[in-house]
């Protein structure tokens, strides 16, 4: 400083620090003294809140948040939920955990700074491991149902000294999609090359003015166009299912997104861009429809023959014969339920064989060492009937179509020819029901409906009997089986018994009772449950002695 006139000096300091300021004159003749003055300014003494925050340029998708730190805060976590969730004892939580990731797995639940910064949808909330510079962000709802578009924005703020931290909260609606002004230009560019089987590329531009942006799939058969649509309650509806099928990000400059969720060959799709201003009006509403290319079927290769046999359950034996040119076959072997569920339309047999990288799991590929002998083809349910398909690759690496093998093999004219695999061997249950011994089940009826019914009962021992076992059998049982499904109880007995069962010993006189409670209902054609009583006579033997089928009426 120069002059002999009174100076405020303007220094930076951090709160809660200790400072010594030295200041000394001099002039012509030398140095004054030296005059120093310890301070320290202590956070707790400073007016205001640790942190102040904003919640601006709210729309149906994205949201701003500002938040002002104050020089009392050393550090912020912020995050945003929904209020219904909100609990802040595991907001606190995650908000140290954020802080001070766990080292043998430092996964961040949320966001923090030491600055002043404003938060955005994508960073509100960042669920990646602490080196991840991404955030995974937070989707928004403008659904009223259930207060999903109840919102609660969340900030633990640390003070710069000593002290406890603090948490804030701020609540915020999400509102429906409005102030679609269309100031906002949108250009989707879809190239050829960039559509497949199951997935489509496509380069986003935005014009002037676009700070958020966010793309959407949806089946182009599912709404009418948004710029078809003169109902604004039902543009409004498509909105809502756009922003929910994606995250908005920021926009800087021009993109390429990369779609695959549940796309399938020859469907026709419908790109959505929805760019959004820095004030959150939304611009134009952009589309682009495109079809996923269908398989094509180049191979020159060929099955020529095909022998189906079986020596075990377990297996099915194939032997191949095909054309030269042929390097590997693909296998579908699957039984009727299975494949029905796996390609219930025809069409999608093609793409299965077709396309091996997103279908290995239902297929088999075999090189020409592999099929040149005989294949096993492994079967889980031995007894039922299973489709068996075969394609070529040939040295180009083109699929030829493919071919129904069990209707080659037998030289049938029914392409849905499926082959009947032997039963596995079931090992023979010998139990005999020839004792003697008598008992009684009386029932009463307590509660049912149209489905179930809860049964008071009561079993009397009569002539012979020793013991008994009341059995509850599965609620699918038929009466003209349950010989043989006691047969199965019973298999094991006297060491042990299988399904739901009570010994009956009738220790305190020759009667028990007891209550059960949701029985199926007995139906002729679908079966039921029902309760059985198998006595054991003086001599160790079975006997069924009676039973009763569930809603029959009382016994």
């Amino acid at each position: 400083m120069t002059g002999n006139e009174a100076t405020t000096l303007d220094l930076t300091v951090t709160v809660d620090v200790d400072y010594v300021v030295s200041v000394y004159a001099e002039n012509a003749d030398g140095k004054s003294d030296v005059v120093t003055k310890d301070f320290k300014i202590s956070s707790a003494e400073l007016k205001g809140e640790l942190v102040e925050f904003t919640v601006k340029n709210l729309t149906a998708f994205s949201v701003d948040v500002d938040v002002k730190k104050s020089i009392k805060c050393s550090k912020y976590v912020i995050t945003a939920m929904l209020k219904s969730s909100y609990n802040e004892e595991y907001f606190i939580q995650s908000a140290e955990t954020s802080l001070n990731p766990a080292p043998d797995y430092p996964l961040q639940p949320f966001n923090w700074s030491d600055k002043s910064a404003t938060f955005t949808e994508h960073t509100l909330a960042k669920n990646r491991m602490a080196d991840d510079p991404e955030s995974e962000g937070i989707r928004l709802s403008s659904e009223a149902t259930d207060d999903m578009n109840k919102m609660v924005v969340c900030v633990y703020a640390l003070p710069a000294g000593d002290g406890q931290a603090e948490v804030f909260t701020r609540d915020f609606t999400v509102p429906e999609p409005s102030d679609y002004d269309g100031s906002i230009e949108v250009q989707i560019d879809i190239a050829d090359e960039d559509i497949t089987l199951t997935s489509v590329a496509a380069t986003i531009t935005a014009g002037a003015g676009c700070k958020k942006i966010f793309t959407s799939l949806i089946g182009a058969s599912a709404y009418d166009p948004f710029d078809k649509i003169t109902d604004e309650a039902k543009q409004k509806e498509l909105l809502t299912v756009l922003g929910n099928n994606q995250q908005v990000l920021p926009y800087t400059e021009p993109y390429k997104v990369d779609f695959t969720h549940n796309m399938g060959p020859n469907e026709t799709w419908r790109l959505y861009a929805v760019p959004i201003a820095e004030d959150g009006t939304i611009g134009k509403v952009t589309y682009e429809d495109f079809t996923t290319k269908k398989p094509v079927f180049e191979g020159t290769g060929e099955i020529t023959s095909a022998e189906l046999s079986q020596t075990t359950p377990e297996a099915i034996e194939l032997k191949l014969a095909t054309s030269s040119d042929v390097e590997k076959v693909r296998i579908f072997c699957w039984s009727y339920n299975e494949g029905y569920k796996i390609v219930s339309d025809p069409a999608e047999l093609e793409w299965v064989m077709y396309d091996l990288e997103n279908n290995s799991q239902w297929t088999d590929e075999y090189a020409k060492d592999e099929f040149s002998g005989t294949l096993s083809l492994r079967i889980p349910h031995p007894g039922d009937d299973y489709y068996i398909y075969g394609a070529t690759v040939d040295a180009k690496g083109n699929v030829s179509y493919p071919v129904n093998l069990v209707q080659l093999a037998e030289g049938t004219e029914d392409k849905d020819a499926m082959f009947e695999t032997m039963p596995e061997e079931q090992e023979e249950i010998v139990v005999k029901f020839d004792g003697t011994g008598e008992a009684t089940l009386k029932v009463t009826e307590t509660e049912k409906d149209e489905y179930s019914t809860n049964i008071e009962y009561t079993v009397t021992k009569g002539a012979n009997t020793v013991k008994a076992y009341r059995i509850r059998t599965a609620d699918t049982a038929t009466e003209e089986t349950l010989e043989e499904d006691l047969k199965t109880v019973f298999a094991d007995y006297p060491n042990s018994i299988s399904g739901s069962y009570k010994e009956l010993t009738f220790a305190d006189g020759d009667t028990e009772s007891e209550t059960l409670e949701y029985l199926t209902n007995y139906d002729p054609d679908w079966g039921g449950n029902i309760v059985a009583i198998v006595t054991v006579d003086k001599d160790g033997k079975l006997k069924i002695a009676d039973y009763y089928l569930a809603g029959s009426g009382n016994k």
